[in-house]
């Protein structure tokens, strides 16, 4: 290939990604291990495509469970997408 530089040989192919592997990067993972994280209200409003204001709002109304871990609040993975499933079960 003489002639093309380095960034001409790189190819920009979209990926597919799962969930888990949004987060393994983040945290990482023992082999075998199921990932249920915790994540904060940020990651979850980035996880989710809104604002973190938005999150926020739904924990104040008690529409989205957490967890208090010491004073911060956390939503595990599993739990936010439950309620993204009951969500899309209520506006059918």
């Amino acid at each position: 290939m003489a002639g093309k530089s380095a960034y001409d040989q790189l190819s920009f192919s979209p990926k597919v990604v799962s969930v888990n592997t949004f987060f393994e990067n983040r945290i990482g993972r023992c082999k075998g291990q199921k990932l249920d994280p915790f994540l904060s209200p940020q990651e979850a409003a980035e996880y989710l495509g809104v604002s973190a204001r938005f999150v926020y709002e739904r924990i104040a109304r008690k529409e989205m469970g957490f967890q208090l871990i010491g004073r911060l609040r956390r939503i595990r993975l599993s739990t936010l997408e439950n309620w993204l499933i009951h969500q899309d079960g209520e506006r059918k």
